[in-house]
């Protein structure tokens, strides 16, 4: 791709800064005819989660088509600009820990209601991840976690695939920016895109609203856009099904050992943070928590805690609303496990939106490529591998624009074309059949029907040897008939009357009268259009009484006609197989013990217990079960 090149890139997160970055370093990039321009609808670049997330890389997250690209990017960015000085880059420690907190831990201690819910993780450990946590002993310079509560410690490792690091993403995603800038890149903030102009053949121009003089400004001759948006990329292209997710987290002031923990901490049932018990509240979760901490460069600690949708996503990054209860939830508990974060000050208490893929109601991997619009990129839905992924989208996204196609990596899984919406009525997927001969009938449901099935006829052939009936109404379209017979009003339909009289001629009925001339009864009611049903109704109470033997079934009438198969079949019905009672095994015995030591006869309590009750079977469930123990 050839000529002058009209480039614009929405939005000044890690994703936008590190597109424009490989943008300018493009070998076929040549400022003499190409201009990149970068929109930030914020204030400043990384105003958003690029700025306030975690900063952790590791050749253990995913898309895995883009983690192994974007990880080593992380490492030749960090040796060619001074990474390690300017935006903390270094290796790291990740593992993960479990902990129990006594009462004689917590101070402050009320009773709590039912106005608690689960705790819910952030979507970083998926279930490829958690299986590469690899049990063993604490590290002795994980010294800010208390070694008398942790009861299990896991490693992060792997062969070939336990690398762990980190960066400060608002330092990394700023840096970017300004590399970006020096490679000739026009960083343009407070420019909100409210419109991309195109046609069938492709992009024509960009809106943007100054957001410092109120005015609306466009950007001409456009050739390419590149959407990266984050979480605003539903806004810009609505399309493209991406939306925010809300979370909070907290900066310490601390200059600890490098670690990234994962924490499962199991705190008292009566535990309530100290902030929510002077506002007069309840504790807000139940059972186990799992903050996650991150040591960081430049003397932090960064925690953050779950997701929520409380407050939908804003207009802009400098508009997100911080819940600072929530804040203070974190800070609340990781203090029970870290003697040192809980004297340590607090610098930040911040909240943002992590970008999710949203499709059908599931979330999708991000997407990276061109649109059905030529000249319309993508580049969003990242979630909260946005940092650690944002090296390789870009290098990827310059790849599509100067060469028409990527060639780091296959993310073909990512193309946003592959998302695109199909016309059908319903999300459910259409069932294609295979266009090849069906396999013979093999029943196997009855040893006796199975023993005289023939697999060169139809089931329908079969059922009429046998003498036994497909279904109970007629077949759906008719069966054959021999040739040369009538059609009759039963072939047609099962309902159907049968033998109709002509019409009678209308008589006369006698009734009664009251004084003000209105009918009392009808001495006699005659059915001058004969109305097969009239009968029916006149006969009701005699027809019910002659047919009540026939109310329930009472087994099945033999009537010396049976087939060899169907006499076989009914002595069969009159000899069910004996159900067998159910025992329980010593071990669910043993299991159900357990629970009644811990919890005694509290059966909430050990539905909540999660390491009792890890398949979390339901308080009903369990107290049927310990009955039927006791019994």
């Amino acid at each position: 791709m050839e000529g002058k090149r009209n480039i614009v890139v929405v939005g000044g997160g890690v994703i936008g800064c590190t597109t424009a970055y490989y943008l300018s370093r493009h070998p076929k990039f040549n400022p003499a005819l190409h201009t990149i321009t970068l929109l930030e609808a914020a204030p400043s670049l990384a105003s958003g989660a690029s700025g306030k997330a975690g900063g952790l890389l590791g050749l253990w997250a995913y898309p895995s088509c883009l983690v192994p690209l974007s990880f080593k990017l992380h490492a030749e960015l960090a040796a060619e600009h001074g990474g390690a000085q300017k935006w903390g880059y270094r290796p790291l420690k990740c593992g993960s820990i479990s902990a129990t907190v006594t009462k004689q831990r917590i101070q402050q201690m009320q009773t709590l209601n039912g106005d608690t819910k689960a705790w819910e993780r952030l979507p970083k450990q998926n279930e490829a991840a958690q299986e590469l946590f690899a049990s063993t002993n604490q590290p002795e310079d994980l010294d800010w976690i208390s070694r008398d509560l942790v009861e299990g410690y896991a490693e992060m490792g792997a062969p070939g695939a336990s690398e762990t690091a980190q960066v400060h993403p608002y330092h990394f995603t700023t840096s970017m920016g300004e590399l970006a800038r020096s490679g000739g890149v026009d960083i343009r903030t407070n420019a909100k895109v409210t419109n991309i102009k195109s046609k069938a053949s492709g992009v024509e121009s960009i809106e943007y609203l100054d957001r410092e003089s109120g005015e609306t400004k466009q950007i001409n001759d456009v050739t390419d856009v590149v959407v990266s948006a984050g979480p605003w990329t539903g806004r810009v292209l609505p399309k493209a099904k991406v939306e925010g997710l809300r979370a909070h987290s907290v900066v310490y002031e601390a200059d600890v050992s490098a670690y990234a923990v994962f924490t499962d901490i199991e705190l008292p049932s009566d535990f309530v943070p100290e902030h929510r018990a002077k506002m007069g509240q309840k504790r807000k979760h139940k059972g186990s928590v799992d903050p996650e901490i991150y040591a960081r460069p430049f003397g932090e600690v960064y925690a953050c805690g779950e997701p929520d949708k409380l407050v939908p996503l804003p207009e802009t990054a400098d508009q997100v609303q911080c819940d600072e209860a929530q804040c203070d939830d974190i800070i609340s508990y990781i203090g029970t496990v870290s003697p040192v974060l809980h004297s340590a000050p607090v610098k930040a208490k911040q909240a943002c939106y992590l970008p999710q893929h949203i499709r059908f109601g599931q979330e999708s991997g991000p997407l990276i490529g061109g649109t059905s619009v030529p000249g319309i990129w993508l580049a969003a839905g990242h979630t909260c591998w946005g940092i650690q992924n944002g090296p390789g989208t870009g290098k990827l996204m310059s790849e599509f624009v100067f060469d028409g196609k990527a060639t780091s990596a296959n993310v073909s899984n990512l193309d946003p074309k592959k998302f695109k919406k199909k016309k059908r009525r319903s999300q459910r997927q259409p069932v294609r059949q295979p266009n090849r001969p069906k396999k013979a009938l093999n029943p196997l449901g009855n040893s006796t029907v199975a023993a005289n099935w023939d697999k060169s006829q139809t089931l329908a052939q079969n059922y009429r040897r046998l003498g036994l009936s497909a279904r109970l109404r007629g077949p759906t379209g008719g069966t054959e008939k021999p040739l040369g017979s009538k059609p009759s009003h039963s072939d047609k339909d099962p309902l159907a009357v049968k033998n109709i009289e002509p019409v009678a001629a209308l008589v006369e009925a006698k009734v009664e009268r009251d004084a003000d001339g209105k009918i009392i009864r009808v001495l006699s009611r005659p059915n001058p259009l004969n109305d097969p049903l009239t009968a029916l109704s006149d006969d009701e109470e005699e027809a019910m009484a002659e047919d009540k033997e026939y109310e329930e079934w009472g087994g099945i009438h033999e009537t010396g006609n049976e087939t060899e198969v169907v006499r076989e079949l009914i002595e069969q019905a009159k000899n069910p197989a004996e159900k067998k009672p159910r025992y329980q095994s010593s071990r669910e015995r043993e299991w159900l013990t357990s629970l009644v030591e811990k919890h005694g006869d509290d059966y909430d309590a050990m539905f909540r217990d999660r390491k009792l009750n890890p398949m979390q079977q339901t308080a009903a469930d369990i107290a049927k079960r310990i009955k039927k123990m006791k019994a």
